[in-house]
């Protein structure tokens, strides 16, 4: 087989530098040190984001950003630290009107390790979040459009925020607030206190103990399945969704509330009309009362069961 001429190999070895150059790598892998306190921000609006928790003083960051995302990152003397995946139009080729580049080239799939201590923040658009292993944090906020949330963390509060997206969360937090539109809600093995709104999202609470819970739903229907914590005050109010309780201890547990439109149906106590004539009122105050809750609703059915 005969050689290629010179001036031709050096053309092919032209080209493949010339290729080698512009190849894009969207793997990531990235560390910087923290002192463990401090704050982590995390922006990435498209793909997927998990958060882990470690004793390390340092942040971790592992994943790919997509063809079209750029990684960039602000940091203040270890103490402060943002990341966020930006679109890179450098390589969008010129057209009339600002460059686009389409959202599935930026899905960025993240997994960061971060100080389980730091108040960490993240936020996007419709990546799904999931973060554990976050212990005596400050705080940790979430905020999406249409990405799920799955949090499990111990830390002293929780802001979680999504308009179409589900929040699923576990763990514990002396205040925790979570505001949903569309998405539903659920709380599970969750030990504190929670304020809850909903629009026409489906809330599900189950073997949690909770000592103050505030819930505001339009239309969604609230399913609470677990006894209150001791001396503990809810507070329920839905516009036209229903309202399930399954809890133990019912001779214990002081219950009052009104439905103007719909039924109330309790083991014991039997719903009276209300004072103005209209609705109906519910008033179950046992002797040993050792936790309070309160509801009110305009068209919603409320049904209060007692399980073992």
């Amino acid at each position: 087989m005969r050689n290629p001429p010179p001036k031709l190999a050096c053309f092919a070895l032209l080209w493949l530098v010339a290729a080698s150059s512009t190849a894009r790598d969207d793997t990531i892998e990235r560390d910087w040190p923290h002192t463990g306190h401090g704050s982590v921000t995390i922006d990435n609006a498209f793909g997927s984001i998990t958060v882990i928790g470690w004793s390390n003083p340092r942040v971790q960051l592992r994943g790919d950003i997509g063809s079209r995302g750029r990684l960039t990152m602000r940091s203040e003397t270890e103490t402060r630290l943002h990341i966020a995946v930006v679109a890179d139009t450098s390589t969008t080729p010129r057209a009339p009107g600002p460059p686009t580049v389409e959202s599935g080239d930026m899905e960025a799939r993240l997994v960061l390790q971060v100080p389980h201590a730091v108040a960490l923040t993240v936020t996007s658009i419709s990546a799904d979040v999931q973060v554990n292993g976050m212990r005596r944090a400050p705080i940790v906020a979430i905020s999406t459009v249409s990405g799920d949330q799955e949090i499990d963390v111990n830390v002293r509060r929780a802001r979680l925020k999504s308009i179409s997206g589900d929040i699923h969360l576990r763990g514990a937090a002396p205040r925790a607030t979570l505001s949903v539109i569309s998405g539903d809600v659920r709380l599970r093995d969750f030990a504190g206190g929670a304020t809850i709104s909903t629009v026409s999202g489906t809330l599900r609470i189950a073997d949690a103990s909770l000592g103050v819970l505030d819930i505001d739903s339009v239309s969604g229907d609230v399913r609470i399945a677990g006894a209150p914590a001791h001396h503990a005050l809810w507070n329920i109010e839905s516009l036209g969704g229903d309202i399930d309780l399954a809890l133990p201890s019912l001779d214990r547990i002081a219950i009052v509330g009104n439905s103007f439109a719909g039924s109330i149906g309790h083991p014991v106590a039997t719903a009276q009309r209300g004072s103005a004539g209209t609705g109906k009122r519910l008033e179950f105050r046992p002797a040993r009362r050792e936790a309070r809750v309160r509801f009110e609703t305009f068209s919603g059915d409320v049904n209060i069961r007692a399980v073992p």
